[in-house]
């Protein structure tokens, strides 16, 4: 009778911490609420939500008067995985706009969007990069910052295709979302 009773209170346990687990991949994001940057790179889907304390997956930081070097209008949107991945868009020059910039037009001084997989090394054991521009493109939902007591938000999606020619290879990034929530004014 004491090992059934054993037995069925580790079912119970061990079923309740089972129903408990939750994959953060799976978690529904709640529009301006929680920052978020996913796209799907060569068909293979590129997502993280969250980070934790030995790693920040997303990052943003827009300039508008220029900053310790960074010249004005200076733009940084990028998302990584925090193990191999990391892919993002620099703008310079950018001037905020609710509308879809062309990064091969003269909207902006420049863009420079990059992909980087830290498990694909050169000889001399270097990561590769790709960011030889081919194509692509990013949609602004919302562009703001902090306004009072309202947190601002920074949202939209995006599109690249950038080249690396020492190995003559091409990465394709589709489908990709990003939303920043601002806590903070810009200066």
């Amino acid at each position: 009778m004491n090992k059934t009773k054993t037995l069925f209170i580790l079912i119970i346990f061990l079923g309740t911490a089972l129903s408990c687990c939750k994959d953060d991949d799976d978690e529904k994001i709640e529009p301006k609420k929680f920052p978020y940057f996913s796209c799907i790179i060569n068909g293979e889907e590129f997502f993280h939500a969250r980070g934790n304390w030995q790693c920040y997956p997303w990052t943003f930081n827009y300039y508008p008067n220029g900053f310790l070097g960074a010249p004005e209008g200076y733009t940084v949107l990028a998302g990584k995985d925090c193990s191999s991945k990391n892919i993002g868009i620099r703008i310079y020059g950018f001037i905020p706009t609710v509308d879809t910039l062309n990064f091969l037009s003269t909207q902006v001084d420049s863009v420079s969007p990059f992909y980087r997989n830290f498990d694909l090394v050169d000889e001399l054991g270097q990561s590769i990069l790709f960011d030889e521009l081919v194509s692509g493109s990013i949609k602004f939902n919302e562009f703001s910052d902090r306004s009072g007591e309202t947190d601002g938000i920074v949202s939209g999606t995006f599109e690249f295709t950038v080249h690396n020619s020492e190995i003559d290879s091409t990465v394709e990034i589709t489908d990709g979302k990003f939303q920043y929530i601002i806590d903070y004014e810009w200066y």
